[in-house]
């Protein structure tokens, strides 16, 4: 099992996918909960009062709050995109016989993937 879980891991980390995807979801996050926000405040009328409550949360003090708090909202997307490559990967690769024909039941190679989809994410 450990053997499996190394590969898995291995695999799963050496995909340029993967990376990729880790990529779009940081940038997806930062833009729809800082940047768009933000813009909104750029365009419009100056005053020199305190700012709107809303802006607030998008001073350069609280930016790392404010980013990660866009994570989770496109974090399911793609979690499902990810779970998709690594199990369609396998079977459009043709490798997935391979691997059936090697291990000693589906049962087993379908946990190791959840648990390594786990570690990774």
């Amino acid at each position: 099992m450990t053997g499996s879980m190394r590969a898995e891991l291995l695999m799963l980390r050496k995909r340029v996918s993967t990376w990729v995807l880790l990529g779009l979801w940081s940038v997806a996050a930062g833009l729809f909960a800082y940047v768009l926000p933000y813009s909104t405040y750029r365009g419009g009328t100056e005053s020199f009062g305190p700012p709107p409550p809303d802006l607030v949360s998008l001073l350069p003090d609280r930016f790392a709050g404010t980013a990660l708090g866009g994570y989770p909202f496109f974090g399911g997307m793609v979690v499902l995109i990810l779970g998709v490559m690594t199990m369609g990967g396998e079977y459009g690769w043709g490798t997935l016989k391979t691997v059936l024909s090697q291990h000693p039941n589906r049962l087993r190679l379908l946990g190791v993937k959840l648990v390594a989809l786990g570690l990774i994410l």
